[in-house]
């Protein structure tokens, strides 16, 4: 997908881990968008945006740059587990 589209290189405040995850979560369908009529959110909201994190389970590599994510942005703190909720 990177090459058909005119991104930049990095977007600024992104590391490689990041920007590998925001691209992976893109091209297995975990972000829908709507812009005519949107989607109602569990809150009543109408976003024109939904993000489906129930597909992540379906791409093994994509929830592989998840953790890899979620190990960046932890490390530093202390704790006993992480868990994931459906």
């Amino acid at each position: 997908m990177k090459d058909l589209v005119n991104i930049p290189e990095r977007p600024e405040g992104l590391t490689e881990t990041q920007e590998r995850l925001a691209l992976s979560l893109f091209d297995s369908g975990v972000f829908l968008f709507n812009f005519e009529e949107g989607f109602v959110l569990k809150s009543g909201i109408r976003s024109p945006i939904y993000i489906d994190l129930r597909r992540l389970q379906s791409f093994p590599n994509t929830m592989d740059e998840a953790v890899s994510a979620l190990m960046e942005q932890s490390q530093g703190l202390e704790f006993d587990r992480v868990a994931g909720v459906p």
